[in-house]
């Protein structure tokens, strides 16, 4: 959606984009077959490439970017510029 969302306000066939992603575990089963394997961090944390790292945490997320090329937009709201965007994918 990043990806797309930059061609189009590049393009000129747009000047403003909403790009959206969400990432919801809605079917317990998989965080309970890793809990029963002993997978997750027991106190929630996750301590990657720390000695103290006890498991990894499962995480739920929605994020919503607003994208523009007007800079009327950028002075009044904090932003970030995105230097590139690709797609993949591995079959």
């Amino acid at each position: 959606a990043l990806h797309c969302a930059m061609n189009d306000l590049q393009s000129g066939k747009c000047e403003l984009a909403l790009v959206c992603g969400s990432s919801i575990f809605l079917e317990p089963a998989v965080t309970l077959a890793f809990n029963r394997l002993k997978m997750l961090s027991p106190d929630g944390f996750c301590k990657t490439f720390d000695k103290s790292a006890n498991g990894y945490t499962r995480a739920e997320g929605i994020v919503s970017i607003l994208l523009t090329t007007n800079s009327k937009f950028i002075k009044y709201t904090p932003h970030a510029n995105v230097l590139a965007s690709d797609i993949n994918t591995c079959g």
